[in-house]
């Protein structure tokens, strides 16, 4: 890990992050009336629906970005899958983030989920970054003959199942703060 550019891949997927987060929202305060938001609110939130049904609707959110940051670990083109990544979730939190302020919701829950999710989605992006920059690196694959996952995508796994972990708590904070 230490010969990687950690902290310029950090640097560049916070900039997209929030960057496409202001652009979400703004886009969402510019393009919609807040009828519409109200009516895209209200199919959020969790009225009439038991509160760990919210929590399975919200965590299931998370599974496609999830599985696309599984397969940017194992490609070459992992870094500009990374960032489609992120573009797509900072748009798409932004623009939720503006539809609950044109329906006059407080966004704090909203906030905390989007600042803890993107810490996530960060750490996950190094990961995959610096696990495709491994995946050719033949002390972290099984020598020839030997049957099974090698170490590296065992690893790989591992932090994967933990980010979905990690993400399935914050979805439950999130759903206990609405």
């Amino acid at each position: 890990l230490s010969r990687l550019p950690l902290r310029g891949w950090l640097s560049a997927d916070s900039l997209i992050s929030l960057g496409t987060l202001v652009g979400g929202f703004l886009s969402a305060r510019l393009c919609m009336d807040s009828a519409d938001a109200m009516r895209v609110v209200s199919a959020h939130l969790p009225a009439g629906i038991h509160p760990l049904l919210f929590w399975v609707r919200v965590s299931l959110a998370l599974l496609p970005a999830l599985i696309l940051f599984g397969v940017a670990g194992l490609c070459c083109c992992g870094g500009a899958l990374c960032a489609g990544i992120l573009t797509l979730r900072g748009l798409c939190d932004g623009a939720a983030l503006g539809a609950l302020v044109l329906a006059g919701r407080s966004p704090i829950p909203f906030l905390l989920r989007t600042a803890l999710l993107l810490i996530l989605r960060l750490a996950l992006s190094l990961w995959c970054r610096a696990t495709a920059g491994n995946i050719s690196d033949p002390a972290l694959q099984h020598p020839s003959g030997v049957r099974g996952l090698s170490p590296l995508m065992q690893r790989h796994l591992a932090g994967l199942l933990a980010s979905a972990a990690a993400g399935a708590a914050v979805c439950g904070l999130y759903t206990a703060l609405v």
